[in-house]
C-alpha cells in the first residue's frame, strides 16, 4: 500500500476514475494524522472519501475538509451504498 500511495501522490494516472475510497481506522490511528491523506484523495479528484472508525462504531464522510458523522454512505447515481448498522451487526455476530 505504501508504494502505491507514494506513486499515486505523484500522478493521478494511477487512479483511473476512482469513485470512492474507504479508510478503516485502527486503534492506534488518530483523526489528525489522516487529514493530509484525505486531502490528497480530494486533490486527486476522488469524489467520495469515507472513514470508518470500528472502535467507536462511527463513520465519517470526509469528501469535504470536514469530518461529517454518517451512518450510510452512498455514491450518487449508482446502486453502491454501505449501511454501517449492517456492518456493526455483522461484526458483532462474528465475534
Amino acid at each position: 500500500m505504501s508504494a502505491w500511495w507514494h506513486e499515486a501522490r505523484k500522478s493521478s494516472k494511477f487512479l483511473p476514475n476512482l469513485r470512492w475510497v474507504i479508510e478503516i481506522l485502527s486503534p492506534e490511528d488518530r483523526i489528525v494524522r489522516y487529514n493530509e491523506r484525505l486531502a490528497d484523495y480530494r486533490q486527486m479528484g476522488i469524489p467520495n472519501v469515507w472513514v470508518i472508525d470500528p472502535a467507536n462504531r462511527v463513520g465519517y464522510d470526509c469528501s469535504t475538509a470536514a469530518w461529517l458523522p454518517n451512518e450510510e454512505f452512498r455514491i450518487a447515481g449508482s446502486p453502491i451504498f454501505l449501511r454501517l448498522d449492517e456492518l456493526w451487526n455483522e461484526l458483532q455476530a462474528n465475534r
